[in-house]
């Protein structure tokens, strides 16, 4: 399996900042607004698996950070083993949250 990388904003024990692994196999759809990115994987026992990545509000850039996401998944999709970041700074990303829809 073949993951991404994101810097998460304050989401350690202090107030340090984490980086969190992101699956980029079976994503079905990358989508976002001003203030979320989601990531829509393929059905699994009958429910879509989702991440949804809060950020900074972004306004006219949201396509800016989603080409930025889905070329990451590109890449690490190309190339297994290699580690692959998103480059989070411009966009303040706080939380990156798993659930099913």
């Amino acid at each position: 399996m073949s993951y991404i990388y994101v810097t998460v904003a304050g989401s350690g024990t202090g107030s340090e900042n984490t980086t969190k692994p992101i699956p980029t196999d079976n994503i079905v759809a990358v989508t976002g607004g001003s203030t979320s990115t989601v990531i829509t994987y393929a059905m699994v026992h009958s429910e879509n698996q989702i991440i949804t990545l809060t950020h900074a509000a972004v306004g006219a850039a949201v396509p800016t950070f989603i080409k930025l996401v889905v070329d990451a998944i590109r890449e690490s999709q190309e190339n297994p083993g290699k580690l692959i970041s998103i480059d989070t700074s411009t966009y303040a990303v706080s939380d990156c949250i798993q659930s099913h829809s």
